[in-house]
């Protein structure tokens, strides 16, 4: 995987959660969307990771 896909990811994902937590900005819709997307990334990176 490129390591500037893997950063581009991590900021997007992290900036998403900041947006929500610290800035309180938000609903219920984007909490779940935010968490499912986050599980999506982690489940796919350690597929990845333990496929080799």
């Amino acid at each position: 995987m490129s390591p500037i896909l893997i950063g581009v990811t991590i900021a997007a994902v992290g900036r998403s959660h900041y947006v929500l937590y610290v800035l309180k900005r938000g609903n219920l819709a984007s909490i779940v969307i935010t968490w499912l997307v986050t599980l999506f990334v982690i489940g796919f990176w350690s597929w990845h990771w333990l496929a080799k």
